[in-house]
């Protein structure tokens, strides 16, 4: 058997980082990003509907919701 390898047919390479890193996350921590997540989602759809509109004649503007608003399940925030 060569020098460099193993039986496990990894060879005799190091093991490969793909330059991420991972923290520990709370469930809370991963509810508010999901819900910051839908809000975000909402907005870009808002904003690409409202550029649409712009060159459209007799195409409504979607307004951005009032804060307190649910918008897709989720509360605006104030």
């Amino acid at each position: 058997m060569p020098r460099n390898s193993r039986r496990d047919g990894r060879g005799g390479c190091a093991p490969k980082s793909l330059g991420y890193r991972a923290s520990a996350v709370s469930v809370e921590e991963m509810e508010t990003l999901a819900d910051e997540v839908t809000l975000l989602q909402s907005d870009m759809f808002r904003a690409g509907w409202n550029a649409r509109a712009a060159q459209m004649p007799g195409m409504r503007k979607i307004p951005a919701p009032a804060p307190g608003q649910t918008v897709n399940g989720v509360v605006v925030p104030e």
